[in-house]
């Protein structure tokens, strides 16, 4: 039972940062498309 709480807890953290990651991604493609467009 007690594994299976750090096992979610680890999962949880891990999600977390892909996401953090996921979305800075995104907002630095947009960014850049934002870019190219304002420049044509």
């Amino acid at each position: 039972m007690n594994n299976n709480k750090n096992i979610n807890l680890l999962f949880k953290f891990v999600y977390d940062i892909i996401l953090k990651m996921y979305i800075m991604i995104k907002k630095e493609l947009l960014y850049k498309d934002y870019n190219k467009n304002m420049r044509l």
